[in-house]
């Protein structure tokens, strides 16, 4: 058997970590009751390239071991059935990040919604490139300290979620330009401060959201500039959401009716948010 798939079936109790199939690569346990800690020991299946485990009650920490054991990120080639997509969200796992300097085939990490903690060092992705590597969602977590430069590591990621930790505060991170692929990021309530230039996004022409809400980013917001460097007819950028932020002004000396993206923000000057929603 290679595929197992129970979820939503409501099923509580541990999980048999230790008895998976040798030949299991599809495992699927989302939205049930699980609890107990996630410990792959023993002999177990070496051959996962799926494993799903959100919306459950699995806890404990998500230790380096556990994900490198039997070669799931970390195979000879990606013949030999290499751990691509990874999903814990929605579970209290605590404990640090998990360390993925060797994972050179994962595809998806989404641990969104635990209570993982800690710093997050640049050096914990693989600094030779993770070519295959779409997504991550670190999102409604209590990381701390900087926010990762994943510039060089992951410069394939269309989806990046690190929204809801608490990040020393910094101004928006440059080497976000450097991820051209990019078409979701999220930043919400990570602390940034200071003005807001879109220029330093100019390289993101597939991004399709942008969400910085509830974080401190002050100064004027200059809308003639966002349209310049994603109103082009060939980019593709359909929100930018900056509420509950410290707008002071809004700027704009163009034609609206020619913006066809959609803009919402808050600020101290305004009484109710403001939604500029135009389409050609």
């Amino acid at each position: 058997m290679s595929l197992l798939d129970l979820h939503g079936n409501g099923l509580t109790g541990t999980f048999p970590w230790p008895g998976l199939y040798l030949d299991l690569d599809y495992l699927d346990l989302r939205n049930n009751n699980f609890t107990g800690e996630f410990r792959p020991i023993g002999q177990t299946a070496n051959n996962i390239r799926t494993l799903l485990l959100f919306h459950n009650n699995f806890n404990g920490t998500i230790d380096d071991t556990d994900l490198y054991y039997n070669n799931w990120l970390n195979p000879p080639s990606i013949d030999a059935s290499p751990l691509t997509m990874v999903d814990f969200s929605y579970n209290p796992f605590s404990g640090k990040f998990c360390n993925l300097s060797k994972a050179l085939y994962l595809n998806t990490l989404n641990i969104s919604h635990n209570s993982m903690s800690g710093e997050i060092s640049a050096r914990m992705f693989n600094n030779s490139g993770m070519p295959l590597f779409r997504v991550l969602d670190l999102s409604y977590n209590k990381f701390n300290g900087s926010m990762p430069d994943l510039s060089t590591s992951s410069y394939a990621l269309e989806t990046l979620d690190f929204s809801w930790n608490d990040f020393t505060p910094a101004r928006f991170p440059r080497w976000i330009k450097s991820l051209n692929r990019l078409q979701m990021l999220g930043l919400s309530g990570t602390n940034l401060e200071g003005e807001f230039n879109p220029s330093v996004l100019s390289n993101l022409t597939s991004l399709k959201t942008l969400i910085l809400d509830n974080n401190t980013i002050s100064g004027i917001l200059h809308f003639g500039s966002i349209y310049n460097n994603f109103g082009h007819p060939n980019r593709t950028l359909q929100l930018v959401s900056i509420r509950n932020n410290n707008i002071t002004n809004v700027t704009y000396n163009g034609t609206i009716a020619s913006v066809a993206s959609s803009i919402t923000f808050k600020s101290s000057i305004l009484s109710q948010i403001l939604s500029i929603c135009i389409s050609i």
